[in-house]
């Protein structure tokens, strides 16, 4: 269990949003072959119903809407954080009660806009509703109203649309050594 279990002073976040044309950005930031490939190594794979592989042509979701809207929430640690070193679980802990509680709260906001626009909610990650997915005992989703694809497993570049669209790189955890980067990122999207 992390410190005194509260992270607060840890981060702040930095929401920053960019909007384009769905088809440009099809055409310069998207390469299902490539993500599916990186989608076949995790171990999420096949084992949860927001992650390939899929039973649909996820390629369509490309053509059925105009814009794509973009939030990028930068998760920037505090200096005297990053100084600190984590053992593996540790990390996983505070990666749980940082960038997945990050994304567990800006869902229903962006379900809450899917609705109003008739759009589609593009998620981060594998999907986190259940704490075991019910794709790995072969069943039916349980929550089918509230999964959706990740942004990655549909074919999104996210470090090249980081780097292109938004101007900073996407950051990683240094495991060996136990630490946490400058920043860490979550990207989202709701293509309506």
């Amino acid at each position: 269990i992390i410190m005194d279990n509260n992270l607060d002073n840890a981060y702040t976040v930095e929401r920053i949003v960019k909007t384009v044309s769905t088809s440009e950005f099809y055409k310069n930031y998207v390469n299902l072959e490539y993500t599916g490939r990186l989608c076949r190594e995790c171990n999420m794979y096949n084992n949860n119903w927001g992650c390939p592989e899929f039973k649909e042509d996820v390629n369509k979701y490309w053509t059925m809407y105009d814009n794509i809207e973009l939030i990028a929430l930068k998760l920037n640690f505090s200096d005297e954080f990053r100084q600190k070193r984590f053992n593996n679980d540790d990390i996983i802990d505070i990666v749980d009660k940082t960038l997945f509680k990050e994304k567990r709260d800006i869902l229903p906001e962006l379900m809450a806009k899917e609705a109003e626009v008739g759009g589609l909610v593009l998620s981060a990650g594998y999907c986190d509703i259940c704490d075991k997915c019910s794709r790995v005992t072969d069943n039916p989703c349980r929550f089918p109203d509230k999964v959706r694809h990740s942004i990655e497993s549909i074919g999104t570049l996210v470090d090249k649309t980081l780097t292109d669209v938004f101007g900073f790189e996407l950051e990683s955890i240094d495991f060996e050594n136990g630490r946490f980067p400058e920043y860490l990122t979550l990207l989202t999207a709701l293509m309506y």
